[in-house]
């Protein structure tokens, strides 16, 4: 399976603009991870960067440590929904094949 990271590029992000703070590829990734944990709000993706910071340092960059709740909230206000339900299609589909790959043994 891809790394996450590879799902999310700068051409994707809708902020534009000059230079955000946090990358976008941290943002998404963070809000994914979440989600998959039963979260739904940015207050709730902000507090599960915090509680999972050190395992989300093992493979996101965060050159500005853990984004605030605010920091969600602008891309998900952006984005278009086809553009998300795309990223997402592509990692349930990459994930289902690797998955299956691993109980099959090969």
């Amino acid at each position: 399976m891809s790394k996450l990271g590879s799902y999310f590029n700068d051409k994707d992000d809708p902020r534009g603009g000059n230079a955000p703070r946090h990358k976008f590829c941290d943002l998404m990734t963070i809000s994914l991870l979440c989600a998959l944990c039963g979260g739904d709000t940015a207050v709730d993706m902000e507090l599960f960067g915090h509680m999972k910071e050190d395992f989300l340092r093992e493979f996101l960059e965060l050159p500005h440590g853990i984004p605030c709740h605010g920091a969600y909230l602008r891309p998900f206000r952006l984005m278009k929904p086809s553009s998300f339900q795309a990223f997402f299609d592509k990692f349930r589909a990459d994930f289902a094949a690797c998955e299956s790959r691993r109980q099959t043994g090969h």
